[in-house]
């Protein structure tokens, strides 16, 4: 489904490739947002007199289904509201914890093209469960119940608010949050950690190199000019934090090249190399699955993750700290009191795919 909807159809390729017409053609036709919110947040009252919203999956003929949390499992859903030139843009976001792990360790994870977060949501509860940490998503503008257009430099502020919640609302420390960023997500989760040096590490799951590197991937170019985007391989050397990723070699839709690509431009800028795992016989989608299930690739990741979170490497810088902060300042935050969801009290049905 995704190859269909991912990028470009041929003839636009050619015009991209005559015209060189990148930032354009990205905000027509790169961004793939699902044409109804597999979700909804579900207002209510909970014992306490306290808003809430509870997070609900819906299917694409509206029916509403509910999912059974395991013991001590929560999902906690908010909206993040920001004034951005006079426009208010709202970043939908979800945190599944669990009361017995490590309060002080996160994946921030960023999905990819043509899905929301009620797409995700299974992989997200598997994700936390495998691999033993509590999990905050979030859709990016225009995807899900978030409004406006999306452009690149609105998915990278949405992350960035994201970051912000997660180090001033719920306390955890940047060097224990990893971002894991999927297809497109990888492009929001660089950017950031270019920025946030003191980040724990990074996950990126079946990356592009660039846009135009994607548009030109048979002829091995490579571009870094300034009309270019989700520009990864001009940024990756840039990231102070720890690396890993991870890449299917049957990939169709973003062949595992990128991969290569990026490995040798880190290892170009860093003198040293990254984490890289080519899996074999994995596509695009179907990694996913690998990813949470055991097996060889599972254990190799599991293994990456904790040696990324259980290390105390570089820290945020005061500056960087502040900035968290004045971004977190400038939210608006509904509901406004902390409230915990979807009990096991009120859900129905086991795990289900839709």
């Amino acid at each position: 489904m995704e190859k269909a909807k991912y990028l470009l159809g041929s003839s636009i390729v050619g015009l991209a490739k005559s015209l060189q017409m990148t930032g354009i053609l990205s905000r027509a036709t790169v961004f793939h947002p699902p044409s109804k919110a597999g979700y909804l947040f579900h207002e209510y009252f909970d014992e306490d007199y306290e808003a809430a919203y509870e997070f609900v999956l819906v299917t694409s003929t509206g029916k509403t289904i509910s999912v059974v949390l395991p013991p001590f499992v929560s999902v906690q859903a908010y909206k993040l509201h920001e004034m951005r030139r006079g426009v208010e843009f709202t970043v939908p976001l979800i945190y599944l914890q669990n009361q017995s792990y490590s309060q002080e360790k996160l994946i921030i994870f960023s999905h990819g093209n043509s899905s929301d977060l009620g797409d995700n949501y299974i992989f997200l509860l598997e994700l936390m469960s495998f691999y033993e940490c509590n999990v905050l998503a979030y859709d990016y503008t225009g995807y899900g119940l978030a409004g406006n257009k999306p452009t690149e430099t609105t998915i990278n502020r949405d992350l960035e608010c994201v970051l912000a919640f997660a180090t001033q609302r719920l306390g955890i420390p940047a060097s224990g949050i990893l971002l894991w960023g999927f297809s497109l997500g990888a492009a929001p989760s660089v950017e950031i950690a270019t920025k946030y040096k003191g980040i724990g590490g990074l996950i990126l799951q079946s990356p592009l190199a660039s846009l135009v590197s994607f548009l030109h991937a048979e002829e091995g170019n490579v571009s870094e000019n300034q009309t270019d985007m989700f520009s990864i391989i001009s940024k990756i050397g840039n990231v102070d934090s720890p690396i890993c990723i991870v890449h299917g070699k049957e990939d169709r839709i973003i062949p595992i090249k990128h991969s290569h690509m990026l490995c040798e431009r880190y290892e170009q800028v860093k003198g040293q190399s990254l984490f890289f795992n080519a899996v074999d016989g994995a596509k695009h989608n179907d990694l996913s699955i690998l990813l949470v299930s055991p097996g060889e690739v599972f254990d190799w990741v599991f293994t990456r993750v904790q040696e990324m979170l259980s290390k105390q490497g570089t820290t945020n810088s005061n500056e960087e700290d502040s900035h968290l902060r004045k971004i977190y300042e400038g939210l608006r935050v509904s509901p406004d009191n902390e409230t915990r969801l979807l009990s096991n009290d009120v859900l129905a049905l086991s795990l289900i795919h839709i």
